[in-house]
């Protein structure tokens, strides 16, 4: 007999995020950037936070072309099901090292 995994029992999935929840989590904002956090509920997001690491900028590019691929204009209309299939493609292939720097 196999039992599914349950979502609490898997550490690496992470929680969804709440309108309120900040874009950018405090710890990716070094201490010297001054430019202000967007939260999800806004219709625009700022990713000045990310400057001093254009590399999270790039994923979060990506990320808003492939949401556009998929009919999705707007960040409050992401889906619970749109998340998985990004993280799914966007894991697909890689190494586990690979997809932690894309998920965090």
């Amino acid at each position: 007999m196999t039992t599914a995994l349950s979502i609490e029992a898997d550490p690496y999935i992470l929680p969804l995020p709440e309108p309120d929840s900040p874009v950018v989590m405090e710890r990716w904002i070094s201490a010297d950037n001054t430019r202000p956090n967007s939260l999800y509920s806004d219709d625009i997001w700022s990713l000045g936070p990310l400057t001093d690491n254009p590399g999270d900028s790039i994923q979060w590019m990506k990320f808003a072309r492939w949401l556009d691929r998929q009919g999705v204009s707007q960040l409050s209309d992401c889906t619970t099901e749109h998340w998985k299939a990004y993280a799914a493609k966007s894991a697909s292939g890689c190494t586990r090292g690979h997809a932690l720097t894309i998920l965090r």
